[in-house]
C-alpha cells in the first residue's frame, strides 16, 4: 500500500518473546526492555509479569518517558502455575481467577492500556461445561478489571497441537463473546495469525464470525509440519523458518483482512504487535530486523 503504514498500524512487540532471556536476572530484563523503548520503529510494548516489584514503576516511567503504550499478557500467569480458567474443579478455577486477577493488579500499576489472557484444558466429552464455567470466569474478570477501567481480551489459541485451548475455533469464540459480551461489550478477542494455522482455519473463517469483538492483534509465524522439530507449535519462529506457514504473503492478507473488518482503519491506527522468538542459536536482532523487514515487504503488497 502507497502510505504510511503508520496512519493504520502502532506497531507493537512482545518484549519477553522476542528476547526468551528476559526474565533470567533483573539486569538482563531491563536492557532489554530499553533496547525495545529506544528503538521508534516501536509505538506499543508489551509485557507481562515480573518478579521485581521495583520494575513496575520502572516500566511505567520509561514508557511515559518513550512516548509509547503497554500491554500486558497475562497468559503466563496460567500458563506458568498449570491453571485453567475453565477448570471443572471450582477450587482450581477459583485459583486461576485469582491469578489473572494479579495480573490486573499489575498492568494497572504499569498503565496498561489492556491486558489478555487464555483459555485452558478442555474435555471433548465435557466441553459444554467447560464453556459454562469459562463464560463465568470471564465474566467475574470483566467484573474486576471494571475498577481499573482496564479493557480486558481472551486470547485465541489453537485446541489440538500446543495449547490445545478450549478457545479455539472461531465459532467457539464467537459462542462465548456473544454471551459475555451482553453484560461486559468491553470485553474483546486478541487474534493472532501465527495461531491460525494451528487452527486449522483460513483467514476469512477465523474472522468473519468474530469481527465486531476483536480488539487487539498479534503478528507472526509458526511450524506445525513434524512435532519433532524444537520450533514446533506455540514457538513463534521468525518469518520465513523453514517449511514454516506465515512468510509476507500471508502476512499481507492477514493486514488486509483486518482493514476489510474495520479494525485497521486509515488514521485511527491500532495496535498490531510482533510475536516472534529465536530458536535455538539464533539472535533476536536478527529475528526483530527480519520482522521489520518482513512487515515493510507485507504492506507494499497490501
Amino acid at each position: 500500500m502507497d502510505c504510511d503504514i503508520k496512519r493504520y498500524l502502532k506497531v507493537g512487540i512482545i518484549h519477553h518473546m522476542a528476547y526468551p532471556e528476559a526474565f533470567s536476572s533483573e539486569k538482563t530484563f531491563e536492557d532489554t526492555f530499553l533496547r525495545v523503548l529506544e528503538d521508534p520503529y516501536f509505538d506499543v510494548v508489551e509485557t507481562a509479569s515480573t518478579p521485581w516489584p521495583s520494575m513496575k514503576e520502572k516500566i511505567r516511567s520509561w514508557v511515559d518517558q518513550a512516548h509509547m503504550e503497554v500491554a500486558f499478557g497475562a497468559q503466563g500467569k496460567t500458563l506458568s502455575k498449570n491453571l485453567n480458567l475453565n477448570d471443572l474443579d471450582p477450587a482450581e478455577r477459583k485459583k486461576a481467577v485469582a491469578a489473572v486477577k494479579e495480573g490486573i493488579d499489575e498492568a494497572a500499576e504499569i498503565g496498561a492500556f489492556g491486558l489478555s489472557f487464555l483459555s485452558g484444558h478442555y474435555e471433548d466429552k465435557t466441553i459444554f461445561q467447560s464453556m459454562e464455567v469459562l463464560i463465568e470466569s470471564c465474566q467475574i474478570l470483566c467484573e474486576y478489571a471494571k475498577q481499573y477501567s482496564l479493557p480486558i481480551c481472551l486470547e485465541a489459541f489453537d485446541y489440538s497441537i500446543d495449547k490445545k485451548a478450549l478457545i479455539g475455533p472461531s465459532l467457539r469464540a464467537k459462542a462465548l463473546f456473544d454471551t459475555v459480551c451482553l453484560q461486559y461489550p468491553s470485553f474483546g478477542l486478541l487474534v493472532d495469525c501465527s495461531h491460525i494455522p494451528m487452527i486449522g482455519e483460513n483467514l476469512d473463517d477465523n474472522l468473519d464470525p468474530v469481527v465486531r469483538y476483536v480488539r487487539h492483534a498479534h503478528m507472526g509465524n509458526t511450524y506445525i509440519k513434524d512435532p519433532s522439530n524444537p520450533a514446533y507449535g506455540d514457538n513463534h519462529p521468525r518469518f520465513g523458518f523453514p517449511q514454516s506457514e506465515n512468510d509476507a504473503d500471508y502476512l499481507a492478507s492477514y493486514l488486509k483482512k483486518l482493514i476489510a473488518i474495520g479494525y485497521l482503519q486509515k488514521d485511527k491506527p491500532m495496535t498490531v504487535s510482533f510475536e516472534v522468538k529465536p530458536q535455538k542459536g539464533e539472535l533476536s536482532s536478527l529475528v526483530i530486523a527480519n520482522a521489520k523487514r518482513t512487515l515493510a515487504d507485507a504492506w507494499r503488497k497490501v
